[in-house]
């Protein structure tokens, strides 16, 4: 039976991982965030095509959301899609912006 070196013996990659292991958490958790984000971006244009185009009745969870936020009013709705795109676009560049910057800072050890 052959015996490896004293060092090599309890060499893991949990051993290489462990001292990255907030950062590598911070950048999964960005990535989520980014993806939840890239799902959230039709929305707005739903809202504006069922909502104040009228092209099909609105319905569900989102209908109550936008009515107890933004009422009937066409122009009122229209600014609820237009924030709703804003705050979109925020979360995806912060998600981005941080998980590259963790992923990156992590790759240069």
């Amino acid at each position: 039976m052959e015996r490896r070196p004293a060092t090599a013996r309890g060499f893991k990659i949990r051993n290489l991982l462990r001292p990255h292991s907030t950062a590598l958490a911070v950048g999964l958790l960005a990535a989520v965030g980014e993806g939840l984000a890239n799902r959230l971006e039709p929305w707005p244009l739903k809202i504006i095509f069922d909502s104040v185009l009228k092209s099909q009745p609105t319905h569900g969870w989102l209908n109550r959301l936008i009515m107890s936020t933004a009422g009937e009013d066409k122009i009122a709705i229209l600014k609820f899609a237009v924030a709703a795109v804003i705050l979109i676009a925020l979360l995806d560049a912060v998600c981005s912006y941080t998980e590259k910057y963790f992923t990156t800072s992590v790759s240069r050890g």
